[in-house]
């Protein structure tokens, strides 16, 4: 019997909306792949989440930032500053918007982060707004990341990860409302990651998220960046199952999606 290789992970290390409670952090996740490990956002303090996952800081080699909300950079400074503190010389890249680069840059100059000696290299790569184009922002032999510009209150990146030694791709909304840019960025895809704040402006519900995946011929559709907790989270994932034909998965902190090329998807959701 063969064994089954998984090429990459995507770990979910917090799954919450802007008001996390003991079971669920702020969402962002991890994405390792080719000893690359890409953080994507950097909510409050994560060096615990990281360190349950048995890596080190030093191995966070890249930082994706959808967008200036607290609950999506609020920790980058702390981070920054541990990964010093924890004598790191590898250099990191840090990859936004521009509007979010200059508020982060803004957060770091009023921390004095100039003056603390020997601090390691810090590369910003900004997107440019465009939402006519899926700009690439990553590529590596074994994965592409490309981006679009989402609806939410302030510049926002969506994102999506095509898999190139297994044709697989995942594509993640961050805080959207419904919108024609993340269903073309997320056509095909085998999986959509997609928030579930409740419909309002700027927001999306489980049943916008599964419309939009349904729209975007996706296979599977994971649930993220939710309110609800207890008996309405699973009538939220029901709503959702009504609309969208493929399975519907609900996030969980430290579920780990596996990229592999077996299968119709490739994917084991895991918790």
């Amino acid at each position: 019997m063969w064994e089954t290789k998984i090429m990459a992970t995507l770990q979910f290390l917090g799954t919450s909306n802007s008001t996390p409670d003991l079971e669920h952090g702020n969402t962002h996740m991890l994405l390792s792949i080719d000893q690359h490990n890409i953080l994507i956002d950097c909510p409050g303090d994560i060096i615990q989440r990281i360190l349950k996952m048995h890596l080190s800081m030093d191995h966070i080699t890249e930082l994706i930032l959808t967008h200036f909300h607290p609950d999506h950079v609020g920790g980058v400074s702390l981070l920054l500053m541990d990964m010093w503190l924890m004598h790191r010389t590898r250099p990191l890249t840090i990859i936004a918007n521009r509007h979010t680069l200059n508020g982060l840059q803004n957060l770091m100059d009023a921390s004095g982060w100039h003056s603390w000696p020997n601090f390691y290299p810090v590369n910003f790569v900004a997107i440019e707004e465009d939402i006519d184009i899926h700009t690439p922002i990553y590529e590596s032999p074994s994965v592409k990341i490309t981006t679009t510009f989402v609806n939410h209150f302030l510049p926002t990146n969506a994102l999506r990860f095509d898999f190139v030694k297994c044709g697989k791709a995942i594509a993640y909304s961050s805080d959207t409302e419904p919108c024609q840019q993340f269903i073309d960025l997320a056509q095909g895809a085998n999986i959509v990651i997609h928030e579930a704040t409740g419909a309002s402006m700027g927001h999306s519900s489980a049943v916008d998220a599964a419309r939009v995946a349904t729209k975007a011929n996706a296979d599977e559709l994971v649930l993220i960046h939710y309110e609800k907790r207890g008996e309405e989270l699973w009538e939220m994932v029901r709503e959702a199952q009504q609309q969208f034909a493929g399975p519907v998965y609900l996030a969980y902190d430290y579920q780990k999606i596996e990229i592999t090329c077996k299968g119709k998807t490739g994917f084991l959701v895991e918790r």
